[in-house]
């Protein structure tokens, strides 16, 4: 809820209570994912008045986010090794890690953004002509041959499908209640709605609601770098020649590149 953190206000003014509220059904939270409500000044009544409204503030592209489906088909590997050992960098050795990192995911959002196209179209090219078939076998008996082809295209559609389930369910970060449970508008819903709750819609700035993308960020900004700022600028050194420290060969241990063993179990 924006605009206000309470909606009754006894009359003496000890009294804050969160009491009104929208009653909504899962669909409506389908069809308007952006929806939320808004309090508005009380003015002489006890109670605020509050609207149901959308709105949309772009932030900016979304972050990357690694879907573990990707994994189970082929050519993954093949990116992250290629521009892993092509990355060429200089500077310390976080600098450089950085560096592959951020290449390694611009590569890995471009591979999949073509694919992802690839794999809508041959999605759409294989139920046509399952649908086809189907037509087909209504006025005449099919072959030996399409009925093969029938059988291979609908066990690609089930893979291509299952992959995109499987981005579902951990997009809504929900568990499965079976193996064998394929119910993907419960898992729709479950994401609108953590969509629903997780968007910024506005910030209080100053005792004023703003919904701007770039209010709420500068302010958002300011809030953290405030929680974060340091008042003392001058920091006492603090030298002994009996602090433990790391030897020759643990400090080339720590800055050697890592394996792809270790990279794939960090992700």
């Amino acid at each position: 809820m924006g605009g206000r953190r309470y909606t009754y206000f006894s009359d003496d003014g000890f009294k804050l209570s969160k009491l009104d509220r929208v009653l909504v059904c899962p669909n409506f939270i389908v069809a308007f994912p952006t929806v939320f409500t808004l309090a508005l000044p009380r003015e002489y009544s006890d109670h605020s008045p509050i609207i149901l409204q959308t709105s949309f503030t772009n932030f900016g592209p979304p972050p990357f986010r690694f879907f573990n489906s990707w994994l189970l088909q082929d050519g993954i590997d093949h990116v992250v090794i290629k521009f892993w050992n092509e990355f060429r960098g200089g500077g310390r050795p976080d600098k450089r890690l950085l560096g592959k990192l951020k290449a390694v995911k611009n590569a890995i959002t471009d591979s999949r953004k073509l694919e992802f196209e690839k794999e809508n179209k041959k999605l759409h090219d294989l139920k046509s002509r399952v649908s086809d078939l189907d037509l087909d076998a209504e006025s005449r008996s099919l072959s030996e041959q399409e009925k093969r082809s029938w059988r291979n295209d609908r066990q690609n559609i089930l893979e291509l499908e299952t992959f995109a389930k499987l981005d579902l369910q951990q997009r809504a970060k929900v568990k499965w209640i079976e193996n064998e449970d394929r119910n993907s508008q419960f898992f729709h819903i479950s994401l609108k709605i953590t969509n629903m709750r997780s968007s910024i819609h506005g910030l209080i700035v100053n005792g004023c609601w703003v919904t701007d993308a770039i209010s709420i960020k500068e302010e958002a900004c300011r809030f953290f770098g405030d929680k974060f700022h340091e008042s003392h600028t001058v920091r006492h050194l603090l030298i002994n020649e009996n602090f433990k420290k790391l030897s020759p060969i643990e400090s080339n241990f720590v800055e050697q590149d890592f394996t792809m063993e270790e990279v794939k179990e960090g992700i």
